[in-house]
């Protein structure tokens, strides 16, 4: 007779519930240091696949920008960010002397900048690396969009979208395709300071506000949307019109649908928060920063919506007949996904119970249609340029096509691993066979420039140019070089610009002193009447200078 049985009635039960609740904790600590382990092992392996595509991406890019396209990535306007956050690290203090564009471009455009100026690597190499960071983090984003439907893993998610943003950008500057749209578009979407700071917060937004919307993430995170939307509205008003309205739509619907007020107060949270940046976002401008937004008041003003209409179908037309495919895939695939919206709404309104897929799908939709036809409506598209207003529609559209790939392949897990690492092996395959060409091509872009090869010849080191040259040779030469921005009759351009450069020279606070003129886009006439003929001049390239003995007088300008 075992010795327990010896005990008394009540002893018994006081050993037995001690032994099972030994067991019990035992238990519960192993399968919580399992978890703990796996938890570590999935982090890991996203953190690796995470830098695999920044990798890989880092190379497709930089052969990309070697087959033709570097002058859409390497311009004044795209360079801007960088020159920002050098300011904003050397003199804190100062860098409300930036006279801004009309989107602050701050959240997170500024922060990527000011983390890439302190490596260590060269200037020429700046807008690569925040290509393929960018490239990465939309990957990113939507694959933890689409994997919130439990469909499919984050990895395979992420490579999925990855390898189309890849093939996507194979078609986009294949020699088959001999319109502007596609690049453009690509260009755009991997570059600072044109609207993709607000590309990649409205995929992370869309992710927290559906995971919100379907109780899949506890209402704290409700406070890291409002501090994103607060952020991201007061750095980019396109950001309402992409995430912040059709969120807004879709919580007002929801909450039709399932007669509760959490919804409701969603909207109102995102309301509050957009309304509460855009004062903000106006309050500090005026108060704080120079302004001189009606420079190109004639550019910037809008056109009849009739007339921008006739301008996107025009360009549409040319798409056609310049085999832009890309492009007209992109705009194709908005008929099903609008006809597929439309179903969702009305179930809603039915009060018919939707799936997180449903409301992944509603949200890609309306920020398609927010993106598309606001600039339409409000006479805001005039030429091709203008196409930056709809670059977040690439991107969704991407996503749309892996949320159906995610459907087709369903949750079974062989197929689900099948298919990540198909896309990642498609990836690197990719990726070293365009390996040496954007070796070289990195090693191109940092070759200096006929122009800059001349002025040092000539130890010219101070001068001015047009909007186009100034900024851009600046931040190629690490500000060696000062060149002042100004108009086509040489009064200065006061548009993106540090408005104390017009004085002093941003390197070393000397002052201001010009001896030579790039005239490249320029009105030699109105030059010679305002400064003067030149001592001399020289031709580097496609450009002229002219090279003077003695200073400029810039009194006035």
């Amino acid at each position: 007779m075992s010795s327990i049985n010896l005990l008394e009635p009540n002893k018994k039960l006081e050993l037995i519930f001690y032994y099972s609740m030994k067991n019990s904790n035992k238990i519960q600590c192993e399968s919580s240091a399992r978890n703990i382990s796996d938890g570590w092992k999935s982090g890991l392996l996203n953190l690796a696949n995470i830098l695999f595509l920044f990798f890989s991406f880092t190379i497709f890019f930089s052969y990309f920008l070697g087959v033709g396209y570097s002058n859409l990535n390497y311009n004044s306007d795209l360079v801007q960010p960088f020159m920002q956050a050098r300011d904003l690290l050397q003199e804190p203090s100062r860098f409300n002397d930036w006279y801004f564009s009309p989107a602050l471009y701050f959240f997170p455009d500024l922060i990527f900048s000011v983390f890439l100026v302190v490596l260590p690597i060269p200037n020429a190499v700046l807008p690569i690396i925040y290509g393929a960071l960018l490239f990465t983090l939309y990957s990113g984003a939507g694959g933890i969009l689409i994997s919130s439907n439990m469909r499919v893993s984050f990895v395979t998610a992420t490579n999925l979208i990855a390898a189309i943003i890849l093939l996507v950008g194979l078609m986009s500057f294949s020699y088959a395709v001999k319109g502007p749209i596609s690049p453009l578009s690509y260009v755009w979407l991997a570059s600072a300071s044109i609207h993709t700071g607000a590309v990649l917060m409205t995929l992370v937004s869309a992710a927290i506000f559906i995971n919100l919307l379907t109780n899949q993430a506890r209402l704290r995170w409700l406070v890291v949307l409002g501090v994103t939307v607060y952020l991201s509205s007061f750095s980019d008003l396109l950001f309402v019109v992409w995430f912040v309205v059709p969120a807004s739509i879709i919580a007002i619907l929801h909450g039709i649908s399932i007669g509760g007020r959490r919804s409701y107060i969603y909207a109102v949270t995102l309301i509050v928060a957009t309304i509460s940046a855009l004062i903000s976002e106006r309050l500090i401008r005026n108060v704080l920063f120079s302004s001189e937004l009606d420079v190109f008041s004639g550019y910037m003003s809008p056109i009849n919506p009739i007339d921008s209409v006739l301008s996107f179908s025009q360009e549409l037309i040319r798409a056609v007949k310049m085999n832009d495919y890309p492009a007209l895939i992109t705009v194709g695939v908005l008929i099903p996904i609008g006809a597929r919206a439309i179903k969702i709404c009305f179930d809603l309104l039915g009060r018919q119970p939707q799936t997180v897929g449903n409301y992944i799908e509603l949200f890609i939709a309306m920020s398609c249609f927010s993106a598309l036809l606001t600039p339409l409506a409000t006479g805001n598209y005039k030429v091709v340029g203008d196409w930056r207003y709809f670059i977040v529609i690439h991107i969704l559209i991407m996503v749309w096509i892996v949320y159906f790939i995610s459907n087709v392949i369903g949750s079974i897990r062989i197929v689900n691993v099948v298919a990540g690492l198909g896309a990642g092996v498609l990836i690197a395959v990719s990726a070293m066979t365009v390996s040496e060409d954007a070796i070289a091509s990195v090693k191109r872009l940092q070759s200096p420039t006929p122009v800059e090869i001349c002025l040092r010849q000539e130890k010219r080191t101070t001068g001015i140019g047009d909007y186009w040259t100034a900024k851009l040779l600046m931040f190629m030469t690490r500000r060696e070089i000062h060149i002042v921005q100004v108009r086509e009759d040489g009064y200065f351009f006061r548009w993106n610009y540090n408005r104390r450069w017009f004085s002093v020279r941003s390197d070393n606070k000397a002052p201001f002193s010009p001896d030579f003129i790039i005239t490249k886009n320029l009105d030699p006439n109105k030059l010679r009447a305002r400064f003067g003929d030149p001592s001399r001049s020289i031709v580097c390239g496609d450009s002229e200078i002219w090279l003077y003995d003695l200073p400029l007088r810039t009194e006035g300008l």
